[in-house]
């Protein structure tokens, strides 16, 4: 199971059609076995989706192929080219929200595959990794090194720690192989990746829950 969240914003005279837009979406979400979530903010809606990583992907075509003549027919806002944009504009935040995973999951597999080296994936998943602890976090405790951000983190949740453990020998492995040009040994990185693949969606879920 993944998930991922995105905003979906709309100007005012656009809200009615959001509303539907997202009603349509979420059933389409069910017919592929995601659940799609959504709450309604200042400006728009906060959404979550949840489900096998492929569903998501495939997901995106009856985005296009039904939500574009659903919105054609929608009777407002009566300009028609800005019903078109407000699809546009949530299926681009659909996909962008999606990238973020899927970039980790191709990792994964070129990593497994051997198209990408040790070094390579520990500059990736850190980099990743950063992110989702930053995002975790109030903006003026997000200033910290890797470790402070962790630790913070770890402060306001319940991330396990064996979670944590596995995310400090990321950051250590990174710091050697980038700093210091030390080679990082393969084995290794098999050795933690279930761990490490449970702390980040652990954090991807914290993320979502915190925002609903």
């Amino acid at each position: 199971m993944a998930g991922f969240d995105f905003t979906f914003r709309c100007k005012q005279d656009c809200i009615l059609l959001g509303r539907n837009l997202l009603r349509r979406a979420q059933r389409l979400a069910k017919n592929f076995d995601l659940e799609l979530k959504y709450k309604s903010t200042s400006n728009g809606w906060y959404v979550t989706v949840d489900g096998p990583l492929p569903s998501m992907q495939v997901l995106i075509q009856p985005l296009v192929v039904q939500l574009f003549p659903f919105a054609e027919g929608f009777p407002d806002p009566k300009n028609i080219h800005r019903r078109k944009r407000t699809v546009k504009r949530f299926i681009n935040e659909y996909i962008k929200g999606l990238k973020g995973i899927t970039e980790f999951e191709q990792s994964l597999i070129l990593f497994h595959n051997g198209w990408l080296s040790a070094s390579q994936f520990v500059e990736e998943a850190h980099t990743m990794t950063e992110a989702l602890l930053k995002a975790c976090l109030p903006k003026n405790k997000r200033r910290g090194s890797f470790a402070e951000l962790l630790k913070e983190v770890a402060n306001i949740t319940a991330l396990d720690p064996s979670c944590q453990n596995v995310l400090i020998r990321l950051k250590e492995r990174r710091k050697m192989a980038k700093h210091h040009g030390q080679r990082v040994k393969r084995e290794d990185i098999v050795s933690d990746i279930n761990e490490l693949i449970s702390a980040l969606h652990y954090l991807f879920g914290y993320l979502r829950k915190s925002r609903i």
